[in-house]
């Protein structure tokens, strides 16, 4: 059920109008990868939100690291040239389980930060 009110019920009044939306969380979670690594992978390709996939994955690993980036891109068949926002559900947790296998392999890459 969703609620609209109009906008001179705040104060200040905002220019919109605003509503109320009930979210129902989802039983089992769409990406199967525990929340820290979603989180970070998520973040960083969203930094990156106007540019091409491919420079948001490159933060993940260290510059000298571009086997992985390849390795991130073939594996989960995501196009390199799309945007985050672009991404689908599925794009989203093809990313995050290839990065998860990367991680298992080499356990360092999960505390990796580019900044």
């Amino acid at each position: 059920m969703q609620q609209t009110f109009e906008g001179k019920a705040f104060v200040p009044k905002p220019k919109v109008d605003v509503g109320v939306v009930h979210l129902i969380p989802l039983k089992v979670a769409r990406i199967s990868q525990p929340f820290k690594l979603v989180e970070k992978a998520v973040r960083e390709v969203f930094h990156f939100r106007r540019k091409y996939c491919k420079k948001g994955i490159e933060s993940l690993f260290p510059p000298e690291r571009d086997d992985l980036v390849l390795k991130m891109i073939r594996n989960s068949r995501i196009d390199a040239t799309a945007r985050p926002f672009q991404l689908t559900m599925e794009d989203w947790s093809a990313l995050c389980d290839v990065y998860a296998e990367i991680c298992r392999h080499e356990p360092d890459l999960a505390d990796y930060s580019y900044r």
